[in-house]
């Protein structure tokens, strides 16, 4: 639906009252059908842009936002700007009797950021059903970094970096570079790039039967960007150059400046401009083929297949447990500070104790991507039969339409597999899959007018259907 560009679309038609013995038990309040156009012809460009055009107005939010030292967006603004192109073309052979047509399409999605809005300058709180409102207040990812120490006097305490430069700890609490702004940076509207492509091909073999085929691919892209925040329990020696000499105390009670190690939860977040991608790459193809016609003039009939496979690539950024471990274990001096890890050059010493660390080594050294992969394939053969059987004489005798029928089978198969490489193993976890199913259905329906423009009856009609299915999944067979 989102694929296929409205200039070779025909018409849609909806089909209420339920359909499910014959398109399956999704189909239980109706189904909706797109027609496509088979004999398109020439050339067709279609473009269009829009933004959104806002107005950020002072609301309570942006009130609480600036209360709460968080910037607020003000004025007009104009943002989320969205392209889309498409060259559609066609063409017919032998005197119409072959046809062929087809699409390109690219579109283009641009950021909108949550901060871009002083309706979402933060997210809001409140202590208790009549309590005033106020802005969450996200020590996790602090600029400031946020220390837990996890044993001593100390454990469980929430300290963050004094803002103002000094080597202390500050309980945490609001205030500009204390606290930070769940909202900043996330997106209303990620951006996004797409590319669309489809052929469609259809020949008259005889003037009762019709061979038909059609492509579809696709790929787009976007990313959700994240704030680079260096997080988990970490184990500190009481030594690190970094500590002054009340940080030491805070984190290690008397073992403050010896080489024994303490335990703490770390969470700091590396700077407002270096975030983090997701990325997410998803592509797919859909092929079809069949064989459609007329025999005599009651029976029609269409034989086909569908193939389709769809891929993504999930690519999260993520910080390396042993990577962290290994830059917050830190010798020699503040001014010449380095890696007590002896097995990984590239390590790079990392600077919790002190607000505002920006370092953009640290960030790379720190940082992994893996890419978890996920593939779905879907095998569909079918086989459908139509009759009007009023051809034959049965009809009501208070009706002008006969008795239709309609007879289908059809196999179908669905994968689903999903890997990921070492990377994203050894940071994420989880275990590779393979899941499949193939199913038989078979299914009947019959159209009965029973009365037909007479006196206080338009219609009336019965309708009944029929399906049988066998999944591989269940050892029983249940009908619909």
């Amino acid at each position: 639906v989102g694929i296929i560009p409205p200039s070779l679309l025909e018409r849609v038609d909806v089909l209420t009252g339920g359909a499910s013995s014959v398109y399956g038990s999704d189909a239980v309040a109706g189904v909706v059908n797109f027609i496509l156009k088979k004999d398109f012809e020439g050339l067709q460009i279609d473009g269009n842009y829009s933004l959104y055009n806002h107005n950020n107005k002072d609301t309570v939010v942006s009130s609480l936002a600036r209360a709460s030292g968080f910037n607020s967006a003000k004025g007009l603004t104009n943002d989320g700007g969205r392209a889309d192109i498409t060259v559609t073309a066609g063409k017919k052979f032998f005197d119409g009797a072959l046809r062929v047509n087809g699409f390109v399409n690219y579109k283009h999605t641009d950021e909108v950021l949550l901060s871009a809005r002083s309706n979402s300058g933060c997210y809001l709180t409140q202590a208790s059903l009549n309590a005033p409102l106020s802005c969450g207040l996200t020590p996790s990812s602090s600029t400031s970094g946020l220390i837990t120490p996890q044993t001593g006097a100390n454990a469980n305490a929430q300290y963050v970096n004094n803002p103002n430069g000094t080597r202390e700890f500050v309980l945490f609490g609001p205030g500009a570079g204390n606290a930070s702004n769940y909202f900043s940076n996330y997106a209303y509207q990620r951006p996004s790039e797409r590319v669309n492509a489809g052929g469609f091909v259809s020949v008259d073999i005889a003037p009762d039967a019709e061979l038909y085929a059609s492509g579809i691919w696709f790929r787009d892209k976007s990313y959700n960007n994240y704030p680079a925040i260096a997080g988990g329990t970490v184990n500190v020696n009481c030594n690190n150059p970094f500590l002054s000499g009340s940080q030491a105390t805070a984190i290690c009670g008397a073992a403050a400046g010896t080489t024994a190690t303490a335990p703490i939860d770390l969470r700091y977040r590396l700077g407002e401009g270096n975030d983090q991608p997701d990325t997410y790459l998803n592509t797919g193809v859909r092929l079809t083929g069949g064989l459609r016609g007329k025999v005599g003039d009651a029976w029609t009939y269409d034989v086909g297949g569908v193939y389709a496979r769809n891929h993504q690539d999930y690519t999260p950024s993520f910080v390396n447990s042993t990577n962290l471990q290994n830059a917050i274990t830190v010798g020699g001096t503040r001014a010449a500070p380095t890696c007590a890890t002896t097995t990984d050059a590239a390590c790079v010493p990392f600077d919790a104790f002190s607000a505002g660390n920006t370092n953009a080594a640290l960030i790379d050294y720190l940082y992994d991507q893996g890419t978890s992969t996920t593939t779905g394939t879907l095998y569909d053969v079918q086989a459908n039969v139509t009759g009007d059987l009023g051809k034959y004489g049965i009809t009501s005798p208070f009706a002008e339409q006969g008795v239709a029928i309609a007879l289908g089978t059809e196999y179908r198969k669905d994968t689903l597999k999903s890997t990921a490489d070492a990377v994203y193993r050894a940071g994420l976890g989880g275990t590779d899959s393979y899941l499949k199913q193939d199913v038989w259905e078979a299914n009947i329906e019959v159209q009965a007018p029973l009365v037909e423009h007479k006196r206080f009856v338009d219609l009336l009609q019965v309708n009944g259907g029929y399906r049988v299915s066998k999944y591989s999944s269940n050892p029983s067979t249940f009908n619909t």
